[in-house]
């Protein structure tokens, strides 16, 4: 099964990027390239930077909230690694290593992990909807496919609900669960007293957005953090010299990461790219010059998360082998 959706996702990958290709003149696309002004790429780099900052505060308040004696640099580590993981390898395996693989170095039960990489996921596909729907008032109706359009509308009734259900509802929901937990068919075996402990800290963790007042500073945060990722966009637009409005940035932004919804391969290769792409094109941006902000965008976000990420899961083994004399303490040199 495993096989069958990876080699799924590789399949559309080739497939968006063949129409990619097909709508791109590659020598325009290379001029384009070369005229990138490294003051506004900096500039993208530090809106990265605030980006990703504050999704490591979000998660860390989460994690304290749960866990009053969690400190929140004890987040940066699993948060940036789980990113580098999703983005080169497949099916969103750095998530999996965040849950599983940091819940030890975390002091966390995994399923509470689970339960705040849900709520963030939930709060960002909000928030990201929201500048859909902002960059969608200034695109001519034509020029959005109306399954997009549809798609958008569905999603975002789904997380309405979602977080209404958690918010009002979840005190309810975790009683319901408690109540088939004791049923005595499960209650008296030893698989169903495991199932207890380990679905326990799901329901905890869930009740994070039963206070209102918590519900909105994640929220806030998690629209703020987004706005910095728009910030990315619109400077790597400028770097390029692309006469986009602000609406534009924000649209192929939400085209773009709506689309990393889709199976593809690791780093989200042609799904990415080519919504990037027709995001700013509904703006009567230029394909070639459309193409070439899809590119660089996409550099920008995958590149410094991905080593920086690296650097950060691979400095604890380097310091095991140091102490166990399997590397040199002068190894870089």
């Amino acid at each position: 099964m495993k096989r069958l959706r990876i080699a799924a996702g590789l399949t559309i990958t080739v497939l968006f990027l063949w129409l990619i290709a097909r709508q791109l003149d590659g020598a325009a696309l290379l001029a384009i390239l070369q005229r990138v002004s490294m003051p506004f790429l900096l500039v993208a780099l530090a809106c990265l930077c605030i980006d990703y900052a504050l999704r490591i505060l979000r998660w860390g308040w989460m994690l304290r909230a749960l866990d009053p004696a969690f400190r929140l640099r004890g987040a940066i580590q699993p948060f940036l690694s789980s990113i580098a993981l999703n983005n080169v390898l497949p099916l969103r395996a750095g998530d999996v290593i965040r849950v599983v693989g940091f819940s030890e170095q975390l002091r966390a039960p995994r399923m509470r992990l689970l339960a705040t990489l849900f709520i963030e996921r939930l709060l960002d596909l909000l928030a990201l909807l929201t500048f859909f729907f902002i960059g969608l008032a200034g695109v001519p109706s034509d020029a959005v496919p109306v399954a997009l359009l549809s798609t958008a509308t569905w999603l975002t009734g789904a997380a309405v609900v979602a977080v209404l259900l958690v918010t009002f509802a979840g005190a309810r929901i975790r009683a319901l669960g408690e109540m088939i937990l004791d049923a005595p068919f499960i209650a008296r075996r030893t698989w169903g007293r495991r199932l207890r402990s380990a679905v326990t800290p799901l329901f905890d963790a869930l009740l994070l957005l039963r206070s209102p007042v918590r519900a909105f500073q994640l929220l806030a945060l998690s629209l703020l953090a987004w706005c910095f990722e728009a910030g990315v966009f619109l400077a790597t637009a400028r770097a390029l010299a692309i006469d986009a409005p602000p609406q534009g940035a924000l649209f192929a932004m939400a085209t773009g990461t709506l689309a990393t919804l889709v199976p593809s391969s690791p780093g989200y290769v042609g799904t990415f790219d080519y919504f990037t792409l027709q995001g700013m094109a509904a703006y009567a941006i230029d394909t070639n010059a459309a193409g070439a902000f899809a590119v660089l965008v996409h550099l920008v976000l995958w590149l410094p998360l991905t080593i920086v990420g690296a650097l950060l899961l691979f400095a604890p083994i380097r310091q095991l082998l140091q102490r166990t004399g399997g590397l040199p303490k002068d190894a870089n040199t």
